[in-house]
């Protein structure tokens, strides 16, 4: 399966650049992501912080991804 060619640090830093007021469309073209990839990336990360990021894309298994994410929202 092929890489992300992007960092964690990237991703993140476009979703915060995102919540700090920069358009979808501007930040796509800026940094040269597609727009479906971004709100992918933002439906999947949105919300959360640099070290969740990193451990969801350090390929943990899926179960304790979504047990993070079940103790996240209190379930």
């Amino acid at each position: 399966m092929r890489g992300s060619r992007f960092s964690e640090d990237q991703i993140f830093g476009m979703l915060k650049e995102h919540q700090a007021g920069l358009g979808a469309k501007e930040l796509c073209r800026t940094h040269g992501v597609s727009g479906a990839t971004f709100y992918k990336w933002r439906s999947k990360f949105g919300g959360m912080e640099v070290p969740e990021v990193k451990m969801v894309l350090s390929r943990f298994s899926s179960g304790l991804f979504l047990a993070m994410l079940a103790r996240r929202q209190g379930l």
